[in-house]
C-alpha cells in the first residue's frame, strides 16, 4: 500500500462495494466520492491499496484522530478487496497494531448488516458490544466497534 492521492478517490468511488455505499449513506448521508474525500481530508494517516498498477485502486483506509488520544479507523473498498484477503488481513493487522500503540481508544461505527466487516473487525480484536438501533443520517442499525488501551495484552 501507499499514501493516498486525490486520483484514488476518482477511481474508487464508482466501484465502491454496495455495502460500503449503503453504509456511508446511512451513517452520514453522503455519496461514495464525498465519503472518500471527507475521510482523506480528516485522516491523520490515509493509505491506498492498489493492484497491478497505480490505477487499479482496490481500497482506501486510514485513521481520523479524535479528542483525548482516541481515533477512528476506517476502510472503504471495492469488490476486489475480497480477492486479496491475506494481504488485507496481514497489513490491516500490522497497521491496527501501530495505532493501538499510539491511541488510547480506537472506535467507529459499522452497519449491522455489513457481515464481512463485522467478521473482519472481530478478527482484528475489536469488541462489538455497543448496538444502536437507529443511528446516523438515515437512522439504521449500527454497531459501535471499539478497542480500549486497557485491553492491551501484557
Amino acid at each position: 500500500y501507499r499514501e493516498t492521492v486525490d486520483r484514488d478517490i476518482e477511481i474508487l468511488a464508482p466501484i465502491l462495494r454496495e455495502q460500503d455505499k449503503m453504509e456511508v449513506f446511512c451513517s452520514h448521508g453522503v455519496s461514495p466520492e464525498e465519503a472518500l474525500c471527507i475521510s482523506k481530508k480528516n485522516s491523520k494517516e490515509c493509505f491506498t491499496v492498489v493492484g497491478d498498477d497505480d490505477e487499479d485502486v482496490i481500497l482506501m483506509f486510514g485513521v481520523v484522530e479524535d479528542n483525548n488520544g482516541e481515533a477512528l479507523p476506517w476502510l472503504l473498498g471495492s469488490d476486489k478487496t475480497a480477492e486479496i484477503p491475506k494481504f488485507v488481513l496481514e497489513n490491516s493487522s500490522a497497521k491496527i497494531a501501530e495505532w493501538k500503540e499510539k491511541y488510547n481508544r480506537l472506535y467507529n461505527f459499522v452497519h449491522a448488516d455489513n457481515e464481512v466487516s463485522l467478521r473482519f473487525l472481530t478478527w482484528l480484536g475489536f469488541s462489538l458490544d455497543k448496538k444502536h438501533e437507529a443511528w446516523g443520517y438515515n437512522p439504521s442499525r449500527f454497531i459501535e466497534f471499539e478497542w480500549l488501551s486497557t485491553e492491551k495484552e501484557t
